[in-house]
């Protein structure tokens, strides 16, 4: 909870910024990942790392080395991997309408935030295709069709992969017992720090009944889309949670 996030991510996402988020975490829980161990000895958190079995065959993706730069903890990494591929499938998919409207600006930022965000969740190939069509934006030149084709094929792909393996792995079901004052206190440290946690915090928010349907809906939208600021204000404008139990 200690990953602190410095940058405003306005609605629909600025994907350069959700790139800073990310990057920003990755390196926070690095820190944290090595702080009882040596640097010299990753191989510290290796046992965790074999031990973690059935992991999905994703294409193009070093998953073993992108689990372990978040920690080792599997569960984060595939929600924020999740999160990624929604959002940059869509994007991804606007460069071309960028670049017909002379948008170059917005269509390399596409571009830069997919692959510095790629190579950090370990999408090597994918990276270094947006590498190459940075590369041409920046200097206002149409990226070739088959290298938007390619990288549009490979995240599709990467998409359907991970898909059918979530498929077949139900999420794990919350502890019978929350202390919803913990648990929002955690919520609401996560928040003021643009802490991407908040999306794996954000689970529970469906079962808080002291938060209507609307309010649930709108807190929950306002975190998957990286908007700190607006789940900020919507949270200090919901009744305070305690120290309670609510039992499942």
């Amino acid at each position: 909870m200690q990953a602190g996030m410095n940058d405003h991510l306005s609605k629909p996402i600025e994907v350069d910024k959700f790139y800073q988020v990310l990057r920003h975490f990755l390196q926070v829980s690095d820190e944290q990942s090595f702080s009882s161990h040596s640097p010299n000895k990753p191989s510290a958190s290796k046992p965790a790392m074999n031990a973690l079995l059935d992991l999905p065959q994703l294409t193009g993706v070093d998953l073993e080395q992108a689990i372990f730069r978040i920690g080792g903890n599997q569960q984060r990494y595939f929600e924020i991997l999740r999160h990624f591929i929604d959002s940059q499938v869509d994007e991804l998919n606007s460069v071309t309408g960028l670049i017909e409207a002379q948008d170059w600006s917005s269509a390399t930022r596409v571009a830069h935030t997919l692959k510095g965000s790629a190579a950090n969740l370990g999408l090597e190939a994918l990276a270094q295709l947006s590498a190459e069509m940075e590369q041409s934006l920046e200097q206002q030149v149409l990226p070739s069709f088959e290298l938007l084709q390619q990288a549009q094929s490979l995240l599709t792909q990467v998409d359907d992969e991970l898909s059918a393996w979530e498929h077949q792995h139900k999420e794990p079901l919350l502890a019978e017992n929350l202390d919803w004052g913990l648990w929002y206190q955690q919520l609401q440290q996560a928040i003021n720090d643009y802490d991407v946690t908040a999306l794996s915090l954000s689970k529970s928010i469906r079962q808080v009944s002291q938060w209507d349907s609307a309010q649930q809906a709108a807190l929950i939208s306002a975190i998957e889309d990286f908007d700190f600021e607006q789940a900020k204000a919507l949270l200090a404008s919901y009744p305070q949670l305690s120290g309670e139990r609510l039992s499942q």
